[in-house]
């Protein structure tokens, strides 16, 4: 995976600057969506993460739902931002720790 990295960084390095100046970023995503069609091994591992993103993400939902309700409740039915804030916080902990 790390040469994928390297070799779609170099990509990237080659084409930004130019497409950033000159507004223009065909160049720029015609070199990496070509690299990847047509490299097998890297549209595999993509589609591996993609999958394991979307069932993160569904875990995370579902206990965003859960964990709100209830640490809501707790707070007396505040739900303001730093009660988001501080409910996203430790959920974010306890899914890294699950994933890790």
């Amino acid at each position: 995976m790390a040469a994928h990295v390297d070799t779609l960084l170099a990509l990237f390095k080659r084409h930004y600057l130019t497409a950033f100046d000159k507004h223009d970023f065909v160049p720029l995503f015609s070199s990496i969506i070509n690299y990847l069609t047509t490299n097998q091994e890297l549209q595999a591992l993509m589609h591996e993460a993609y999958n394991q993103s979307r069932a993160l993400a569904e875990i995370t939902h579902a206990f965003q739902t859960t964990v709100t309700l209830s640490e809501v409740a707790d707070f007396g039915g505040q739900n303001d931002l730093a009660t988001q804030l501080e409910i996203n916080y430790n959920l974010a902990g306890v899914l890294t720790i699950l994933t890790d």
